[in-house]
C-alpha cells in the first residue's frame, strides 16, 4: 500500500531492508518474532510512534518484503543495486521523503525491535532542537534509528555512511536510552535465536 502524505508531516522514516543477509544465511527481513516479520515490525514500530510517512527500501527479496508490508501504511521503493551499501539504500529512500518533512529517521531492519517509546523520545528532542541529528545512546554505544534533520539531507549524497551525516559532535545529540533493542543488530542467526528466546522469556519484547 502506498501511504498518502499528510499536509503537515513532521518526521518521516526509512526502513533499510534491501540487504542480502549474507551473514544471517537467510533473509533477515522475513525472520519472524511473535508471528511478525522483522520488516513488518519495523513499520509497525513507526506507526505506533505516530509517524505517517514510512518508506521501506527493498532489494534482493523485493517481492517477499513487499508482501509483508502490503497491508501496512508504508511505501516500498526498490534498490536495484545488488552489492550496494546501506548508505545507497538511505539515499534511495530519502528521494521519496516528502518536502514538508523536517527530519527523517533511518532504521536498519536488523534493529526492527526498537520500541515506539524510543522513537517518540527522539521526536520530542527533535521538536525542541530541530537542527541536530539524534541517536539512542547507552554507555559508550550509539544505537538506531538515526534521526537526520532536513538541514543535513544534502550530505547524504556524498558521505560514505550514515555516521558521516553529522560532521562534528556538536551536530549530534546522544539520547540516553534504556531500550536494549535500540542497540542490538541481528546480524547472525545466533543473534536472532537470542532475540526470540528473550522475547519469549519476557512475554513480549522484554523492554
Amino acid at each position: 500500500m502506498v501511504n498518502v502524505y499528510p499536509e503537515a508531516c513532521s518526521v518521516s522514516a526509512v526502513v533499510l531492508s534491501a540487504g542480502a543477509s549474507s551473514r544471517m544465511g537467510r533473509p533477515k527481513q522475513l525472520l519472524r518474532i511473535n508471528g511478525r516479520s522483522l520488516v513488518a515490525k519495523a513499520v509497525e514500530t513507526f506507526l505506533a510512534a505516530g509517524l505517517r510517512e514510512i518508506i521501506v527500501v527493498t532489494g534482493r527479496f523485493r517481492k517477499e518484503v513487499e508482501t509483508e508490508v502490503e497491508n501496512l501504511a508504508a511505501m516500498c521503493v526498490f534498490n536495484p543495486l545488488p552489492d550496494s551499501d546501506m548508505i545507497d539504500s538511505a539515499r534511495i529512500g530519502l528521494r521519496k521523503v516528502s518536502a514538508v518533512a523536517t527530519a527523517c529517521m533511518f532504521l536498519p531492519v536488523d534493529c526492527a525491535l526498537v520500541s515506539p517509546e524510543t522513537v517518540k523520545g527522539m521526536i520530542s528532542i527533535h521538536e525542541a532542537i530541530p537542527g541536530k541529528a539524534i541517536r539512542p545512546y547507552s554507555g559508550r554505544k550509539g544505537g538506531h534509528p538515526l534521526l537526520v534533520p532536513r538541514a543535513f539531507f544534502r550530505r547524504l549524497v556524498s558521505v560514505g555512511s550514515l555516521r558521516e551525516v553529522y560532521g562534528s559532535p556538536d551536530e549530534l545529540i546522544d539520547m540516553r536510552c534504556g531500550d536494549k533493542w535500540a542497540f542490538l543488530d541481528l546480524d547472525t542467526y545466533e543473534d536472532y535465536e537470542k532475540a526470540v528466546w528473550s522475547t519469549c522469556r519476557h512475554g513480549g519484547l522484554g523492554r
